[in-house]
């Protein structure tokens, strides 16, 4: 009989939460992530992906006045392999 080791990769100390403001918005909003962004996703309240541009740096902006209104969630996928996931309001 043998035995396979399994775990859960731990997480490093921090905020997971993207930064975004203005919220709520109906035009741009900038995100903010703790490390570069790869590629950052607007995901509807239904699970359906809105929206989805690659990223530049830290920081970026991005146009939202295609969306519907209502309740975002937004996943940055950052460059080191981390994630970091945010919400907002488009009017």
């Amino acid at each position: 009989m043998s035995f396979v080791r399994v775990g859960i990769k731990e997480l490093p100390a921090g905020n997971h939460t993207l930064l975004i403001v203005p919220n709520p918005s109906g035009e741009t909003v900038r995100i903010t992530a703790e490390d570069d962004i790869s590629t950052v996703s607007f995901y509807a309240a239904d699970g359906r992906l809105a929206h989805s541009r690659n990223g530049a740096g830290k920081e970026m902006n991005v146009n939202i006045q295609g969306l519907a209104a209502g309740v975002y969630v937004v996943q940055a996928r950052l460059k080191n392999g981390g994630v970091q996931t945010g919400k907002v309001v488009v009017r």
